[in-house]
């Protein structure tokens, strides 16, 4: 590239505003850290076998060299186990085709909150392959949610329609609990039924958030202590509504418990006015994707507890998920994405 060639670029960065220019830098980086890699393969040789070489099946240690695989990588055999495998085995690029720049724009689609038919487009992949990238790096993220919140944490529950979401034609092993219900139709009870999915939520203020589903209809202390658990450090000052199952939940959990009364949200320095605004938020996120499946509720929980959280900025939230394509450990495969549970949470019989 010619200096003249770089004046111009000079040139045009000036023009930019603020929001771009940080962009451009975040581009800039990451082309750098992946240019220096050379490789997807060189990159996760250097870090997964930095402390010696191991069999990513069995961790085995008595490994060595086994040819090449048909895309040119380099195989290896496990003495202990039997298995051969490559670099990228049980990762989440294991059996992916594209490089980094590819995944690299899937991500960014990710950071915005894209569609999966946006995320395709830009990306230049299938719908299939958009839906099931989308899921393998939210399952990947769920070790990185597990940070206990502490402090004065706020905490409500809020509530989604149960949704049997996805063709289930070519299921062997489901069958709909109930008729099918046309698109637009109304749920039929009224009230907090068995057809709502509860999702109890806790926000603290620094900005961490944790949500997730449940039971169906009214909340109950063992539903808050299942889904809360290891997730509200113990001395912390707990704000809630009047509902009585924070009662049990707060004191075998060594919590303050602060109520505030009936059609109030502040109680002096204490409330929940934070926690009605996350719900808020929260539900013009899930909104976009018009209707989610319960099955896949909680990784779209996740998803906008982790877009949400003031404690990260958008840097470390992009190099946190780099970092997850690259060298996370080991992911499911795509056929058990549509065989988990239709409910994520346990269901008492009748």
């Amino acid at each position: 590239m010619d200096m003249a060639t770089l004046k111009q670029i000079w040139e045009d960065i000036k023009t930019l505003d603020q929001k771009q220019r940080e962009q451009l830098r975040r581009m800039i980086g990451y082309a750098s850290a992946v240019g220096d890699m050379k490789n997807k393969e060189e990159a996760m040789t250097e870090h997964r076998f930095s402390g010696g070489r191991f069999c990513v099946h069995c961790e085995g240690t008595h490994i060595v060299r086994n040819g090449h695989a048909s895309n040119g990588m380099q195989r290896y055999l496990c003495r202990d186990c039997g298995k051969t495998f490559v670099i990228t085995t049980n990762s989440l690029l294991s059996h992916s085709r594209k490089n980094l720049a590819v995944w690299q724009k899937y991500l960014d689609c990710f950071m915005n909150g894209d569609s999966l038919r946006k995320s395709a487009k830009e990306c230049g992949i299938n719908l299939p392959t958009s839906f099931q990238w989308r899921h393998k790096i939210l399952d990947a993220l769920e070790p990185f949610m597990k940070k206990e919140l502490s402090g004065i944490v706020e905490a409500d529950e809020t509530f989604y329609p149960v949704s049997y979401k996805g063709n289930h034609s070519r299921s062997h092993d489901f069958q709909m609990p109930r008729k099918s219900r046309q698109r637009g139709h109304s749920i039929h009870h009224s009230g907090l039924s068995r057809e709502w999915v509860c999702v109890p939520c806790a926000l603290n203020h620094d900005g961490r958030s944790f949500a997730q589903a449940a039971k169906l209809g009214k909340i109950s202390t063992e539903a808050l202590e299942r889904a809360f658990e290891n997730r509200i450090a113990p001395g912390s000052t707990l704000c809630t509504d009047h509902e009585k199952a924070y009662h049990r939940f707060s004191d075998r959990g060594g919590l303050q418990l602060i109520q505030v009364r009936r059609n109030q949200t502040v109680r002096g320095i204490y409330g929940i006015q934070r926690m009605n605004s996350y719900h808020s938020r929260l539900k013009a996120f899930t909104d976009r994707f018009r209707g989610v499946s319960t099955k896949y509720l909680n990784n779209y929980l996740r998803w906008f507890s982790f877009l949400d959280d003031r404690t990260r900025t958008a840097d470390d939230k992009e190099l946190l998920l780099t970092t997850l394509i690259l060298f996370s450990g080991k992911q499911k495969r795509n056929r058990d994405l549509a065989r988990r549970p239709s409910l994520p949470f346990p269901v008492p019989a009748g």
